[in-house]
Parts: C-alpha cells; structure tokens; sequence
C-alpha cells in the first residue's frame, strides 16, 4: 500500500511554524509591554517636572509676596519659604523645604558692582529622585527690584532746631550744640573760634620781636639784650650775648638767627649760642629791623636814615636820608621795602635804597610792612593808620583800621589773612579787603611784634612782659543731631537708610565718620521708641525688620571729626513702603 508522502510533510511544518509564531508573539508581546512600560515612565516623568516646575514658580511668586509686604526681608543668601499663616515667610538662612519627594531651594544673589540695594537676583530650585531612579532638577530665575516704595529725603537742616513734625522739612528736633545747620544743604561740626590770650607774663621786661621755628620752639627778644626760648610749655632765659636793647629777630632755621638791635648790636644764633660775631658791632646806630638772605648776605635798618648790608663776614653802613627806618620786608634780594617816618617808604633794588616819588606818602609815621607781591602790600603806622599798595600808589583803604592806637607790626599768612599789632593791646585783622578790630583786648599793654605759625596758632609780645598766644580754631571733635519725626501716614516697613556725605582726610582717617540710628513708633511723641544700632555705610544698608510696621519714624545722626576738620552731611534717605 503506498503512503501519501506529502501528507507527512505537511504535519511536520504546522508543528515549526506554531513554535515560530509563539516565539514571535513572545517577541511582539516583550515589545509591547517594554513599550507600555516606557510610556507609564514617560508619564510618571512627565508629571514630576510639571510639578517641578510649578514648585519652582511658585517659589518666585512666594519671593515676589515677600517682597511686596517689605523689601528688607530679603536679607539672606538661602532661604525656604513658607506659608503657615496664609502669607508666604522666608525660613533662616541655609534652609530649603521638603515638599513631598522635593526640595525646594531659594537663593538670591546681589545686582551690580558696587551692590545695588534695590535689586536682587532671585532664584527658585527644585531637586528631587526620579522614579526609575537619578537626579533631576527644574529650575527658575528672575530680578527683583524695590520698584513699590518711597524715600523720606532731608538736604537742608538750615530750619533750625525746635520743630518736631514734618511741616518744615527743613527743621530738625534738637542738637546737642556742636553742630553747625546753618549753611543750607550741609550739616557739619561747629567751627571753634581761635581768641587770643595771655600766655605769659615773664615780669618787666620789653619784648619787641618773637620768631617760632614750630609749636613747640622759638625765641622772643627785648630790651637788655633780653632773649628767651620756647620749649612748648614755658619760655626760659637764655644768653644773648649782649646787653643792648634787641629790637627785631629773624630766623632762617633754627640754628641760624640774627638780633638787631640798639649801638649798632648784631648777634648771632648757630643752634647753640647767642654771641656778636668779631667785626659785627657797627657802631652806635640803633637797628629796628633786619633780614638774612643768607649766611652772608643780611640788610638791617634803623635810626636817622642808617641802612646796612652784609655781604660776605663784614657789615657796611649805607645813608638812607635821616628819618627812622622802622620795619623790613623783602620779596627777593633785590627787592625790599622799609617803611618809616615822615611818610617814606624806602626800596632797595639789591645795590642802592631810594625813596621814589610816589612811595611819599605824606606825614604818617609807618612802623611795618608786609609785601605780597611788587604790586599788592599793606603798611600799618601811627594813629591806626593803614594803607595798600596797587602797584602805582598807596592808598587809604576804606573804612579804615577800626583803631586809632599806633599799629607796631603786622604778619600775613596770604593776602587774605592778616594780623596787627599795637598800643594798648590793639590787634586788628585783614581779609582781603577790610580790617577789623580784636575785641575785647587780651591786654592793655603795648604790643611790639606779631608772628604766626598756621592760622590757628599765633604769637604777640609787647610791654611788661606780656607775651599773647593766638590759639584753638578747628572744629568740634563729635557732634549729633535728631530729625523731626516723619509721619509714613500708616504703618509700614522702613527698609533702607542711605547719606551723602564728604569725608575729609583726617589723623588718623578713622576719626572723622558720619553714623546714623533711627527708632519708629506707633505714635507721634515716639513713647516707649528705641534707637537702633548705628548705621555706618553711606552707600546704603537695610534696616532690619523689627522697625518695620509703625507709622513714625525719625533718625539721629553723629558726626566725628579730628578736630582739624569736620565731616559734612549733604543729604539723608530712609526709604519705606
């Protein structure tokens, strides 16, 4: 019986093909639950950077709440927000929050170089696992800026103290007296006036000239051959060399000095001793004042017309008419002027003395003169008598001296600042275009010479022994102020405190300084307020957020000075929401 061979075939493929078709169901089926799988994933994914992303949002708009109650909240460098009050707070800082499996982190950095204080760089953070496992993270950036707010402003304290509400803003509450308000725009210490007294009364001696090397050092000369030396403290005998009447000193450094004075006395200071060099005593004139050029180069000037010069180790005397010469003052070797009697006023060109025309000025007896340049100088005289010189001619200046005593000498520290001396302790100033009269007098005894160190450090010498110091100036050490109160008109946050000021250079820089402290109360007479610590950076700080939320506030500020100088305040802000 044959068998049908192809039937056999036939059952054989059926059984590899089911296997083949499992095998690729399995396949398809592996794929399609790898597939159903990856997009569950994709899904859970999906969803946590949304809800990533809007925990990220959210943190900004919680940052943008705080900043809309009170700027000077945002005060750290990482920070959590939170809201368990129904208002978003920021947490202490370095602190993140957990919300479910993510962390939310906020920082915020500074805006600009130098910092601004009204913006802020803000940004939102979230981490978290990925379900399949990994780190993700969303996050979300933006600047902030102090835009909703207010400044209390004051540039002008000239109001004067007294008002303790905001009608005048020009007003403040009270000072404590050593500050000076009155220049509009500015708020400094108080200048200190520098007066003149009595220093000294070294018995019944004459001093008819002084000359100070420094605070500290000098000499003062007189009648007798008389001659002390200052040491800082006291002024002490010292030998002159002579017993002749010393009528003028002058000083090119402290160890080389010449005295003028009567029969024909010239003596010599070398930084150790006084003494009358051989050959210097040039006969029985009477010298009343003199000037070194140089160790051996000097003029001197005195009684009846007598001039002398020396030129080399040897004094030579040189006839200048007959009437006195009484003071000297040279602007070069060449160019010198004496004033004296019967109005003249001789000038020396470097070889002879002449007594030009227009340098006559009449019948005044002059005593000194101080020479700022060939065509501006002052001469001071008898009978308070002064008089400037334009260049062409002397003239009276207007308004006069303010005395009629004789004016014996006078010292200039520029063309605006001088001083002079005479009769019955009369000292008189210059400003540049008027004198005025020293009063009262720090003594009624004649006086003699005048010198200055600075313009708050100076010297007079005259009769019974009377030596004057001209001393103090400068400003007070520290001062302080308190503003009115300003009403903010409801309770708000005060959010920063920021001044424009000038500092001056002191000694040492750190004493002069601007400070300022505020306090805040819920009520106009600021019961029960406290002042804050200082503030001390003018470019602006945040006030801390205890003084936020009363409706007055009001500032006091300090001002510290090295006595040489003084800080000024130009303009205070205190800005609030």
């Amino acid at each position: 019986m044959k068998r049908d061979k192809s039937a056999g075939r036939r059952k054989g493929q059926s059984i590899l093909e089911v296997i083949i078709a499992l095998a690729i169901f399995a396949l398809i089926a592996a794929a399609m639950v790898s597939l159903m799988l990856g997009s569950f994933t994709s899904l859970i994914k999906s969803d946590e950077y949304l809800t990533a992303a809007a925990l990220a949002d959210e943190g900004l708009e919680a940052v943008r709440s705080v900043r809309d109650g009170a700027w000077n909240e945002l005060i750290y460098d990482q920070s959590a927000v939170s809201n368990t009050t129904g208002e978003w707070k920021l947490g202490d800082e370095g602190t993140t929050e957990t919300i479910g499996a993510f962390t939310r982190t906020i920082t915020f950095t500074p805006v600009g170089a130098p910092v601004d204080l009204y913006g802020k760089n803000v940004k939102s953070k979230i981490d978290w696992v990925t379900t399949p496992g990994g780190a993700a993270s969303v996050t979300r950036e933006t600047r902030l800026t102090n835009w909703d707010s207010r400044d209390w402003l004051q540039t002008d304290w000239s109001g004067g103290a007294g008002q303790n509400n905001w009608s005048d803003p020009s007003r403040y509450t009270s000072d404590d007296g050593k500050i000076d308000a009155l220049s509009i725009g500015q708020l400094k210490l108080k200048e200190l006036p520098a007066i003149w007294s009595l220093f000294t009364d070294t018995g019944n001696q004459t001093w008819n000239d002084i000359w100070l090397f420094s605070p500290d050092d000098g000499f003062v000369v007189g009648a007798g051959g008389q001659i002390r030396r200052f040491n800082g403290s006291t002024w002490s005998n010292i030998n002159s060399g002579t017993i002749q009447n010393l009528n003028a000193i002058y000083c090119l450094s402290a160890s080389n000095c010449f005295a003028v004075g009567g029969s024909g006395v010239i003596t010599r200071w070398n930084g150790m001793i006084w003494s009358v060099p051989p050959g210097w005593d040039t006969g029985n004139q009477t010298w009343n004042d003199v000037w070194i050029f140089s160790a051996t180069n000097a003029l001197v000037v005195g009684a009846s017309g007598q001039t002398g010069r020396l030129n080399g180790s040897t004094w030579t005397t040189i006839q200048v008419g007959t009437t006195n010469w009484n003071g000297l003052y040279c602007l070069a070797v060449n160019d010198c002027y004496a004033p004296g009697a019967a109005g003249r006023i001789g000038r020396w060109n470097g070889s002879v003395w002449s007594v030009p025309a227009r340098w006559d000025t009449g019948s005044q007896t002059w005593n000194d003169i101080w020479m700022f340049s060939p065509n501006d100088g002052l001469v001071v005289g008898a009978g308070g008598n002064t008089q400037r010189w334009n260049g062409n001619n002397w003239s009276t200046i207007p308004g006069g001296s303010g005395t009629t005593q004789n004016l014996n000498a006078i010292y200039c520290l520029s063309a605006s600042n001088c001083t002079a001396v005479g009769a019955s302790g009369v000292i008189i100033r210059w400003n540049g275009t008027a004198w005025s009269l020293y009063s009262p007098p720090p003594t009624s005894q004649n006086l003699f010479t005048v010198f200055f160190l600075t313009p708050n450090d100076g010297w007079a010498a005259g009769a019974s022994g009377n030596i004057l110091r001209f001393a103090g100036g400068g400003f007070e050490t520290a001062g302080s102020l308190i503003s009115s109160v300003f009403d903010l008109t409801d309770p708000s946050p005060v959010q920063i405190i920021e001044w424009d000021e000038a500092i001056p250079v002191c000694l040492p820089a750190s004493a002069c300084n601007i400070k300022f402290q505020i306090r805040v109360a819920d009520n106009p007479a600021m019961t029960g307020a406290v002042w804050s610590p200082d503030f001390t950076v003018s470019a602006g700080e945040l006030i801390p957020i205890i003084y936020n939320g009363k409706r007055y506030v009001q500032y006091q500020v300090f001002l510290n000075g090295d006595g040489a100088s003084t800080p000024v305040l130009n303009e205070a802000r205190i800005n609030y929401k």
